[in-house]
């Protein structure tokens, strides 16, 4: 089983959809890739968007909570997601002739969509979680000996 998030960011340049099992961990990466760290090729379009964007417009919104057999079917439903929301700051990576594609991505989506428990909740302040993983990275490397 795995499960896992679908997250939209929401910049002034527009939309990006993504998907994790860890989002939390996932919005520190995409903060600090946008704002912070340099930034890979494959991260540029929507680091280019969140640096550019003032963090008091940057929003992160949890699309759907879901619980699918395979990491395919993930795919299929951020492909859906994608699709639904008219993503622009996603690449959309060429259809591989040996990849099999569900075309109801909409009925997988409702089929395996569960929902967080309370003391799952996730707080979907990009800076706020990014201030809080430095702070505590900067913890661990404290040296508190005498």
């Amino acid at each position: 089983m795995y499960v896992f998030s679908i997250y939209a960011i929401h910049t002034c340049s527009g939309v990006y959809i993504g998907q994790t099992c860890d989002l939390a961990r996932r919005m520190v990466e995409h903060y600090g890739h946008g704002k912070v760290w340099n930034m890979g090729k494959h991260m540029q379009r929507i680091g280019k968007a969140i640096r550019n964007t003032p963090d008091r417009k940057l929003k992160v919104e949890e699309i759907g909570y879901y619980r699918v057999n395979n990491k395919r079917h993930a795919h299929v439903i951020e492909r859906y997601w994608i699709q639904k929301m008219r993503s622009n700051l996603n690449v959309i990576h060429r259809i591989k002739q040996r990849t099999v594609y569900m075309d109801d991505g909409c009925e997988l989506e409702k089929t395996s969509r569960i929902y967080r428990s309370t003391e799952d909740v996730v707080t979907l302040d990009m800076k706020y979680q990014f201030d809080l993983a430095m702070v505590i990275h900067g913890l661990h490397k404290l040296d508190l000996s005498p």
